[in-house]
């Protein structure tokens, strides 16, 4: 370790000795210098081959200290990642919650649900599509890419007046009124949000590979009225020493000052479980610490980046993939500017004798520019009075440089691994094997790129369920999946009420018959009750349990192929049918039994990308149909239910009807008390604070 004059330091402790009060602002400058040194030399490079892409004027270092501006003329660069876009990232890939276990599990199958509503939610708010191809983008050019999942709770502050009398000492009567503002705050809104992070903005500790990052800092440029919102009276002694943004105006201009801005790091500290924000122009300490308050399992707000493991042992100092053709794309310039130079005087051309003078030579010649007059015999033959300029040499040349630019173009594709089928050029001799050849050559080379763009997407919607996990009670992600809460318990109360003095037998199946619409809502995933969102608060506040019960994952990121689509659904098909055809005797006839059938099918299931829906159905007790003589009974019991449900309700009508008037009566008296005490969003929070008791006491238990 290095202090920050460059002396070596033992440890720590000395550090903070010889340090003083102000050892942490040292030491977190000393930390950003040698990682901001460490990247230096990325950075440089990754700023030329951004110059590059745009077609902008760069350096090209020459022999000693003398260096070249030079252009891209040929910019393959451009068309590589162009190319390379849509293969890679093309659509916002949809999240998929599923139970861990097969078994049957209407807790986990609950917080799937609304993990999986709630996360889907997110992203459609908060524009992740355009925040990752950002980081798309910026990791094709540069290899580095990145995304930060913030979370934000508003805090309301409101005022209060609060008036206290003032007591004369003298006689005790009251001299007056004193009046005070008392201030109170309150937790707002909860908000997840992802934000794009450029790709020179953000630096890790000196490490070898991902697992290893201790710290990771993100830089901001803040103006004065930034620094004094989110640091107070200390941006009054900051120094704005970055010109961030353009500035027209003369220098030493009163208003200069306007476009002057403090550079600000960031710092997730993962050891300390802190953020720390540094500033080099404020040296009295640090400006900001703050508590981790998103208590993520990796502690860290954004994914793996994209391009991490480029450097090899250096996570600071990715590799651009323009730097392993960049040989190439120069020579590709060398031959593109020749061609550039020939084709000016690739054009007919020639002399011809002064003594033309006909009218009919005269129009000939004067509808070509580049013939020039020459003085020659009159008497000369009419042949040897025109000599054409010779094009032979110069078109043998461009052929040759045309062949070459193709050669050079071929090279680069092989080392990006781009075949010519990717980009949409075939030969119509070729066969269609030789084309799929060519296709899955491409397809091979470019999938460790697409399964990195994947994971970077699985690890943002992994950090999002995480965040609604740990941040969100229970009910606020219910309500906002769009689920219904029921009182199972409250119901079945109510309904015991209304059915007291039906016989026994009759009364166990009218009171089915009155929970059934409940029950059918909730097996179709559109409601809940409050003891199942009890027991999903308790797995759901827990990482381990969490991480038993679910597992989050998400589809393709690239675009779809229809044709892929079509066939897998067909062979998804086609591997249910034959499973079923082979085993469904077996099951008819005793050897196996339901239950071993029915994990039979899920695992097949699962082999195939959204059968998510089809899997489901399995762990839905009506949907279970053994065989024809099962099936007659069940029929029969089915219509001797719907016969007695027919009697109850007959009954129950009849009793009803008896006291409609009195109840009428009672409910406006009701009515009236309801309207006149307590408005509907008064009750309805009322009735949402006693759901709220109730999951918090089931939780506590």
């Amino acid at each position: 370790m290095q202090d920050y004059n460059g002396q070596q330091v033992e440890d720590l402790k000395t550090f903070k000795d010889e340090n003083g009060n102000h050892w942490r602002w040292n030491f977190w400058r000393d930390k950003l210098s040698n990682s901001i040194e460490e990247s230096k030399e990325y950075i440089d490079e990754a700023e030329k081959v951004i110059k590059i892409f745009k077609g902008q004027n760069y350096n090209v270092n020459l022999t000693g200290n003398l260096s070249q501006t030079v252009k891209p003329v040929y910019n393959i660069l451009y068309s590589n990642v162009e190319t390379l876009k849509p293969l890679i990232f093309s659509r916002l890939p949809n999240p998929r919650v599923r139970k861990r276990n097969l078994e049957k599990n209407n807790i986990n199958k609950l917080i799937s649900i609304i993990l999986e509503r709630n996360i889907k939610r997110v992203l459609e708010e908060t524009d992740a599509q355009n925040i990752i191809e950002q980081a798309r983008d910026d990791y094709l050019v540069t290899k580095r890419g990145l995304v930060k999942v913030l979370f934000e709770q508003e805090i309301i502050t409101t005022q209060e007046e609060i008036k206290t009398p003032i007591i004369d000492e003298e006689t005790g009567e009251i001299a007056g009124e004193d009046l005070q503002i008392m201030e109170q705050e309150e937790l707002g809104e909860k908000k997840i949000m992802l934000e794009y992070v450029a790709w020179k903005d953000v630096v890790f500790s000196c490490a070898g590979k991902w697992e290893d990052v201790d710290w990771v800092a993100f830089r901001h440029y803040f103006n004065k009225d930034e620094l004094k919102k989110r640091f107070g009276r200390k941006a009054n002694v900051i120094n704005l020493d970055n010109e961030v943004d353009p500035n027209t105006l003369k220098s030493g201009d009163e208003k200069d000052s306007l476009f002057k801005k403090a550079e600000v790091w960031e710092i997730w500290d993962k050891e300390t479980k802190k953020v720390y924000f540094f500033c080099s122009g404020y040296d009295k300490g640090l400006l900001k610490t703050v508590d981790d308050s998103y208590n993520l399992n990796n502690f860290f707000n954004v994914p793996r980046p994209l391009g991490i493991d480029s450097g090899f042992d250096k996570v600071n100092c990715p590799i651009p993939d323009y730097k392993y053709y960049e040989e190439q794309a120069k020579e590709l310039d060398k031959i593109s500017n020749r061609i550039i130079a020939i084709l000016p005087y690739m054009s007919m051309g020639g002399v011809y004798c002064d003594s033309l003078t006909t009218e009919e030579a005269e129009t000939f010649l004067q509808a070509i520019e580049k013939y020039s007059p020459v003085k020659m015999p009159p008497d000369a033959d009419l042949n040897k009075l025109i000599k054409e300029r010779d094009l032979s040499k110069l078109a043998g040349v461009l052929t040759t440089l045309y062949a070459e630019r193709q050669q050079t173009i071929k090279a680069i594709q092989e080392i990006t691994g781009l075949s010519d089928i990717v980009r949409g050029q075939t030969v119509a001799q070729e066969t269609a094997t030789a084309q799929e050849l060519k296709g899955n050559f491409a397809i091979s080379r470019l999938q460790p790129m697409q399964q990195e763009m994947e994971f970077f997407c699985r690890d943002i919607v992994r950090i999002i369920a995480e965040l609604l996990a740990e941040n969100y009670d229970i009910i606020e992600l219910v309500q906002a999946a769009g689920l219904k809460i029921f009182d199972m318990d409250e119901l079945t109360k109510k309904f015991t009420e209304e059915l007291e003095g039906l016989p026994e037998e009759e009364f166990s199946q009218a009171l089915m018959v009155k929970l059934k619409p409940y029950i059918n809502e909730i097996k179709a995933g559109q409601a809940t009750t409050i003891n199942n969102m009890i027991e999903a608060a308790k797995i759901m506040k827990s990482d381990k349990l969490r991480g038993w019960a679910i597992e989050v994952e998400t589809d393709s990121t690239i675009k779809v192929d229809q044709n892929a689509e079509k066939q897998v659904a067909l062979d998804f098909a086609n591997a249910l049918s034959t499973v079923s055809q082979q085993f469904l005797p077996l099951l008819q006839a005793g050897v196996i039994s339901r239950d071993a059938f029915k994990s039979l099918l899920s695992f097949i299931m699962r082999r195939f990308e959204g059968s998510e829906e089809v899997e489901e159905l399995l762990d839905d007790e009506e949907t279970e149909k053994t065989n024809p003589e099962n099936e007659m009974q069940r029929q029969m019991a089915q219509k001797q239910i719907e016969f007695q449900e027919r009697e109850i309700a007959l009954k129950e009508y009849e009793a009803q009807s008896k006291a409609a008037y009195e109840n009428r009566k009672l409910d406006i008296e009701e009515g009236k008390v309801i309207i006149g005490d307590m408005s509907f969003e008064e009750q309805m929070r009322l009735k949402q604070e006693q759901i709220n008791n109730k999951i918090n006491e089931g939780y506590k238990e």
